[in-house]
């Protein structure tokens, strides 16, 4: 899992900088949704084939590749997918926010969807039948991993500067300035380079919190019998205030929906520590006050991409989506692996038993150091990532008031710029 994270990490940006110099009568990233879907479902329905293959080392070679090829398959479609947020929102506007906030709840709800579908397709044949079931559950997931990117791409229309058509001679601006000068242009940005710290240690904590909040439901407060309920309540909790969020940050600003997250996820995290089992009403309590901190700490930092977007196209005159998207997603990938990683080294030098020791369905019985570090993992280490995620929020550049200003000076400097060549050939 770990090379697969670094695999997915590595390709990222270079999809990113790829889709960014891209040029066709369709845009920039709708090719790669066109092109990119029928791979990726190809390679996601290999992984669910029984290979006829006996020897184990070969299966473990087929179905590595198969995960990592599905891996690069779907980093050619998310990253320019999600390099459309900023392609199709304003600058100083809230339509980052808006796109944003409606792609996660329909992230949220499509999930749950797929999980319940899945279970249900598994239970259409015998139980002698599993290589049927699997194959046929993967299937279905296949066809709407090869639907799904075209109704983006076939449902949108990109912004007309996606659409300019390559000079006669040689790359357009946009794809004059070499990668290292972009990516020197990246790293010399203060609110980008903040951007990605508050990012990385938000993903960070709610990747350790995903990792071991059964495991501390069940050995800590002693209530696994409601971790289905504790977990449905974080993601419906969630859902919702991706919306409320939206509309706050139309009032207060995406800084200040960012830090009041973190504020509230901080409190939750604390009172984690201190919850004592037997406390339904407290779990659920801070399940569902968990879910308003969550929210605001992945939406308002990729909806604050785009501004980051538009500042770096008045620095240099480019804009570069994908290369922004690629390099966060690299930091926040390399980051949850590392720290994933690490967190785990550090539950099994404690003594942690794993749990396919056990019968199935059971959980077998762990040390109090063991009990203890779960807590720690799920209280005071997401913690002081929050407290990192505030700090951030707090000196991030970037205000309304400044937006505001680059989105003028922007569209200034684009009513004086002189219109593109109309006898310049056009590629696909």
């Amino acid at each position: 899992m770990l090379a697969l994270q670094l695999t997915d990490a590595f390709f990222n940006p270079i999809i990113g900088w790829l889709s960014d110099a891209t040029r066709s009568r369709w845009g920039k990233r709708r090719p790669w949704l066109f092109c990119g879907s029928l791979p990726f479902a190809v390679s996601f329905l290999l992984i669910w084939w029984a290979v006829p293959i006996q020897a184990s080392w070969a299966r473990f070679i087929y179905y590595l590749g198969c995960v990592i090829g599905t891996s690069i398959m779907s980093s050619c479609v998310v990253v320019p997918y999600s390099s459309l947020t900023s392609d199709l929102s304003h600058a100083a506007s809230n339509d980052a926010t808006l796109l944003t906030s409606s792609r996660m709840v329909g992230s949220m709800l499509s999930g749950t969807l797929s999980a319940f579908c899945f279970g249900q397709l598994l239970g259409a044949f015998p139980s002698n039948r599993l290589r049927e079931s699997y194959l046929l559950a993967g299937g279905v997931m296949a066809t709407v991993i090869a639907l799904s990117p075209l109704v983006t791409c076939f449902g949108i229309r990109e912004a007309p500067s996606n659409l300019t058509p390559l000079p006669p001679h040689g790359n357009p601006a946009a794809a004059e300035r070499s990668t290292w000068k972009a990516l020197k242009l990246l790293g010399s940005s203060p609110p980008f380079v903040i951007l990605c710290a508050l990012y990385t240690a938000g993903c960070l904590e709610i990747a350790i919190l995903q990792a071991n909040l059964l495991l501390y439901i069940h050995y800590s407060v002693r209530m696994d019998a409601y971790s289905v309920w504790t977990i449905g309540l974080v993601q419906l909790s969630a859902a919702v205030w991706c919306i409320i969020w939206y509309i706050c940050s139309r009032w207060l600003g995406k800084r200040a929906v960012l830090f009041l997250g973190a504020l509230i996820l901080g409190g939750v995290e604390v009172g984690l520590y201190f919850a004592r089992p037997g406390g339904l009403a407290v779990l659920f309590s801070l399940a569902a006050t968990s879910g308003i901190g969550l929210s605001a700490l992945q939406l308002a930092p990729l909806s604050m991409l785009s501004d980051v977007v538009d500042y770096g196209e008045l620095r240099s005159g480019v804009r570069h989506e994908g290369l922004h998207y690629g390099l966060l997603a690299f930091f926040q990938k390399v980051s949850v692996a590392a720290g994933l990683a690490a967190t785990s080294w550090t539950l099994g030098s404690v003594g942690f038993v794993p749990l396919h020791d056990a019968p199935a369905g059971t959980y077998p019985p762990q040390s109090p150091a063991v009990i203890q570090c779960l807590r720690i993992y799920v209280s005071w280490l997401p913690f002081g990532m929050t407290c990192c995620v505030a700090l951030g929020a707090l000196v991030y550049p970037l205000s309304r008031r400044r937006c505001k200003e680059i989105a003028e000076k922007l569209a200034q400097r684009q009513v004086n710029s002189p219109p593109p060549p109309s006898s310049a050939p056009c590629t696909a």
